[in-house]
C-alpha cells in the first residue's frame, strides 16, 4: 500500500482557500474532498480521487485505490486550526460527518 505524507484535505470543487501542490486547501469535514500530497516511495506531488472512506489511516477512494496516510501537512493543521476547523490527524482526517468510518 502507497502511503501519502505531507498530505492536505483539498476540495474537488468549490472556494479556494489556499493553493497547495496546485488544489485549495479544504475545510476537513466538507463534501468531496481528495488527498493531496507526496507519496513516500518517490516524494512526487499526488492528488487521489474522492475519497470515500477512512478507517485506521487508510483512506479508500472512490475509484477503489487505498492509501495510508503518514505526516499531515504543518500548515494545512495551522490552516484549520486558524479558521476553527477540525484538526486533521492520520487517524482522524476528517469530522464523520461526510465520510464514512470503514468500509
Amino acid at each position: 500500500m502507497r502511503t501519502i505524507n505531507n498530505w492536505c484535505l483539498v476540495a474537488a470543487t468549490g472556494d479556494i482557500f489556499h493553493d497547495v501542490f496546485g488544489y485549495p486547501y479544504a475545510e476537513p469535514n466538507g463534501p468531496n474532498l481528495s488527498v493531496a500530497g507526496e507519496l513516500e516511495e518517490n516524494g512526487k506531488g499526488l492528488r487521489t480521487s474522492s475519497v470515500r472512506s477512512y478507517e485506521n489511516s487508510i483512506i479508500t477512494t472512490y475509484s477503489g485505490s487505498k492509501y495510508l496516510l503518514g505526516q499531515v501537512r504543518q500548515d494545512y493543521v495551522e490552516w484549520c486550526r486558524k479558521n476553527g476547523y477540525h484538526i486533521p490527524t492520520n487517524e482522524q482526517p476528517v469530522k464523520d460527518k461526510f465520510f464514512v468510518k470503514g468500509d
